[in-house]
């Protein structure tokens, strides 16, 4: 799969990712210099609240600055939580980008919560899904003839 992939600007720190076995959700802060475009245009231009993320890592030429090997998939996740910190006139500001690792997606309540029999079993005078059981079963016409069988 082609990437195309940008410079962050003149500042970026990433914490060191921790790798291990088991369902722990990992969470990683990234810090972007908000003022290049394509960091402005993420942050600004979408809500970037529970966007797929990933951090690759790559080797440069130290003489060409070219990557040697394609780049290595270090993390995969969502977004947390974005924190942009505007600084003074001449002063550094700052975007901190929280990430949450993919065993976040292990964390999703079950669809059996969504159901008619549940929600009553919570409180019984919730009829919120009282039709979810026969749904898409019945016939609607919207401004046509119907023709009894």
């Amino acid at each position: 799969m082609n990437r195309t992939y940008y410079g962050a600007g003149s500042l970026i720190g990433v914490e060191p990712i921790r790798a291990g076995i088991g369902l722990e959700v990992r969470m990683l802060q990234v810090a972007l210099s908000p003022l290049t475009p394509e960091v402005a245009q993420l942050l600004r231009g979408y809500d970037a609240r529970l966007a797929p993320a990933e951090v690759h890592r790559g080797l440069l030429s130290l003489e060409t600055g070219q990557l040697i090997a394609a780049p290595i998939r270090v993390f995969r996740g969502w977004v947390d939580e974005v924190k942009i910190r505007t600084g003074e006139v001449g002063g550094a500001s700052e975007a901190t980008v929280t990430l949450a690792s993919a065993a976040r997606g292990l964390t999703r309540a079950l669809t059996l919560t969504r159901s008619d029999a549940e929600m009553r079993r919570r409180s019984a005078g919730d009829q919120f899904r009282d039709y979810t059981d026969i749904s898409g079963e019945v016939g609607v016409w919207w401004g046509e003839k119907r023709e009894r069988a």
